[in-house]
Order: structure tokens, then sequence, then C-alpha cells
């Protein structure tokens, strides 16, 4: 028998070999089981595991507002070679407290080869801003505290009556004219 000749039979192809001479030729680099993140106060923390690592140098956190074009916020040494799961976290501090942020994971091997991860979207929650909206009464303008105004997608003003006055798109300043629309 040829000892360089290996048989064997697969229902898949991919560009890992099931088979080889040298049993570590051709692992996947890093089995990524999870990515998640969350929202808490003013940082957004991120978590992700493996189940296994192989020439695994680093992972590049990448962190994107539109979930297209994405820049390096940090990196995160990993393992190296593992079989095992192994869990990672990032914290990051840098953000607003509003607005969506976008993440993915460059994964780097020592050869300098990588592959990205899943797009991780957070958005935050603002079921318990504190959005604050002064003077009242006023003529001629009104200002918004507690919340980024280039989050709003639209802002609507109703009277008391519930009847909209005036609906505005696109807001991007915290000073919002009211004389436009007085009676």
């Amino acid at each position: 028998m040829d000892p360089y000749v290996i048989t064997g039979m697969t229902d898949s192809f991919s560009e890992f070999s099931i088979y080889s001479i040298n049993s570590m030729a051709n692992p996947l680099p890093v089995e990524l089981i999870d990515f998640v993140g969350r929202k808490e106060e003013n940082r957004n923390i991120l978590s992700w595991s493996t189940l296994s690592e192989f020439n695994s140098d680093y992972f590049q956190i990448e962190r994107g507002e539109d979930g297209c074009e994405f820049s390096s916020i940090g990196i995160v040494s990993s393992i190296g070679n593992s079989s095992e799961r192994r869990n990672y976290r990032f914290v990051d501090n840098d953000i607003r407290s509003t607005g969506t942020y976008y993440y993915r994971l460059k994964m780097v091997d020592f050869d300098g080869t990588y592959e990205y991860s899943g797009i991780l979207q957070l958005t935050p929650d603002f079921s318990n801003a504190e959005v604050k909206i002064y003077p009242n009464p006023t003529t001629e303008f009104f200002e918004i505290q507690g919340i980024d105004v280039s989050s709003i997608n639209q802002l609507s003003i109703y009277d008391l009556n519930g009847s909209m006055i005036k609906s505005f798109r696109g807001i991007n300043s915290k000073l919002i004219p009211v004389y436009e629309f007085a009676n």
C-alpha cells in the first residue's frame, strides 16, 4: 500500500480538505460560534466565542455607522491554537448615547490571511430616554435635550387635540423654529 495515497468519500466540498497527509494542514482557522453585543450606559459591550482556533493571531474589531464602511477600533489577541471553547470581549467606550452601530470581527491568522464575521447591529433603546423640550410655552424656538438630534428620522408636533401641526425630517439642529407653524 502506498503511504501517500489517501482515499475517502465526502458529500460536500469546501476550500478546506477533509483528508490530508498532515492532519494539521487544512483545519478551519477559527470556528466562531457566536458574536453578540449589548448597550450598557454609554458603551457597547461585544463578546464572541470560538469552538476551535488554528494559527489564529488576533481579532480586529471594526465599527461602522452605515453597515457598509468599517474602520478598526481595536484588537484582541487570540489564543492561537485551541480545540476548546474560548470566550472574548471588547468594550467600545467611544460611542454616542444614540445612534445605530454596526460591528464585525476581522479574524486574522499568523500568516496574514483573514476572514470576516457576520455583521452585528446595535440599536439604542429609547424607551427609557429622558427627552426634554423647552421652553414651554414658546413663540420662536424650542430646544431638544437628552437625545442626539441626528438620530431623529422624523419629528412631528401635535396640538392638545392630537392634530399634527408640523412634521420635520432630517433634523440637524437642537433648536426647532416654531414661528413657522404658529397660527
